[in-house]
Formats: C-alpha cells, structure tokens, sequence
C-alpha cells in the first residue's frame, strides 16, 4: 500500500526516497511551510514483531 499522496502527522507524502528490508521511506512535504523531510514507515508485516519494532526506532 502507497502513502504518497496522503497525509501522515503534519506532512503530505509526496513520494518514494527509497525501500529497504524494513520498511519505506517516503518525501514529506510540511503544507503550510514547505519543509521536507524523509519519512521512514515500517513494513506492515513486521510491526507484530517486537524485536524488528526495537531495532526500526533505535535506528531513527
């Protein structure tokens, strides 16, 4: 499932940076200043395991 063209907190998903074994990362925009930021988002079908979650936010 694609992101791009929704809205994830405060940022449009305006395309794909990128994929890996964990998850996606995606070009927010912010609408109101325009400031972009990558958005990583875990694949869906790791989130059950506790250990893929752990190893996903300690690589933030």
């Amino acid at each position: 499932m694609s992101l791009i063209g929704k809205r994830l907190g405060n940022y449009d998903i305006q395309g794909k940076l990128g994929e890996g074994g964990m998850g996606i990362v995606y070009m927010g925009v912010h609408p109101q200043i325009g400031k972009k930021v990558a958005v990583k988002v875990l694949h869906p079908e790791l989130s059950d395991k506790a250990d893929v979650v752990t190893r996903f936010f300690n690589e933030m």
